[in-house]
């Protein structure tokens, strides 16, 4: 996650790029053998026991770094709207999609106005 997220490859793992996917798609990640992640893992072409390993770990690793947040249901995880992970690893899988930081023509980066 950390290579694609700094720019190194060019794709996430298989398993985290369905996980964000999933997330776009329904706005959300539901875990358990009925959630959307699972069921998007086990279509093909994992077997049920390692989509839900993967998928677990998936999830954890996207709640540990606050790029997902507990939801009002168990098993719910919402995007982080403050995530700079998130947005980053939008950007990287639609390049299209508006830049992480727009800085204003002439600006230098790091560099207080004060």
């Amino acid at each position: 996650m950390l290579d694609f997220l700094s720019g190194k490859t060019a794709k996430p793992n298989e398993i985290l790029e369905r996980a964000l996917d999933v997330l776009a798609a329904d706005g959300k990640i539901t875990t358990g053998d009925n959630g959307n992640l699972h069921k998007n893992l086990i279509a093909k072409p994992y077997s049920p026991s390692a989509a839900r390993a993967m998928g677990r770990n998936t999830v954890t690793i996207m709640q540990k770094t606050k790029m997902i947040v507990a939801g009002a249901n168990k098993g719910e995880f919402l995007p982080n709207p403050k995530s700079l992970f998130l947005l980053i690893a939008e950007q990287n899988l639609d390049p299209a999609s508006p830049a992480v930081a727009d800085e204003p023509a002439g600006a230098v980066t790091g560099v207080s106005a004060a």
